[in-house]
């Protein structure tokens, strides 16, 4: 019941990201083809890093569906010993772009669903479903090539239930880093 009200609530944050930054000033795209990425990550205290793909745009080059996975450890107290388990999470979500900030600089709103595959070494759980959001910023560096930026929240209520205390793991606040490179470009209209 708790994580159908966090997920609905997920997914009406990111609408209303995407229609807040629908009327922001437009540019024609300088990449908007299939993407392949890299990016680093803190879920909660959780690093991780992993690659991402990202679709054609869409609706008006004003869309697209990125599929992403990384690898994350979290640190934890094990037979009396401090220890990093890495576990994984795969997200599928959909990024709504708002319009470019300055030439170079262009937001976007993103939300979709996020699965964790958590170690057993840490939780007795196998599998865990969450919705996420998330506002980004792309800095296009040089053609095909450009950096970004994310914030966000996934409220997944992850325990480590194998640990003492029992503590929330990948659960809230998010920071995201990375570089994207889209495999076909069209030109600018400049």
């Amino acid at each position: 019941m708790i994580r159908a009200i966090y997920l609905k609530m997920t997914v009406l944050l990111v609408l209303s990201m995407i229609t807040a930054t629908s009327n922001a000033q437009q540019k024609p795209p300088v990449n908007s083809g299939m993407a392949i990425g890299f990016q680093i990550n803190q879920f909660q205290q959780d690093f991780g890093f992993g690659v991402q793909v990202s679709s054609p745009s869409f609706w008006n080059n004003g869309a697209v569906l990125r599929l992403k996975t990384n690898l994350v450890f979290h640190e934890h107290l094990r037979q009396g010993q401090y220890e990093w388990s890495g576990y994984q999470n795969i997200a599928l979500g959909l990024a709504g772009y708002g319009g470019w900030v300055t030439q170079n600089i262009r937001i976007y709103g993103e939300g979709g669903l996020m699965g964790l595959l958590p170690s057993g070494n840490f939780s007795s759980e196998s599998f865990v479903l969450s919705g996420y959001g998330s506002f980004g910023t792309e800095f296009y560096a040089s053609q095909g090539f450009h950096y970004f930026l994310e914030v966000g929240v996934a409220p997944t209520r992850a325990r480590a239930d194998l640990v003492q205390g029992n503590p929330f793991f990948h659960n809230g606040f998010f920071t995201t880093m990375g570089l994207r490179y889209n495999l076909s470009r069209k030109k600018s209209g400049k």
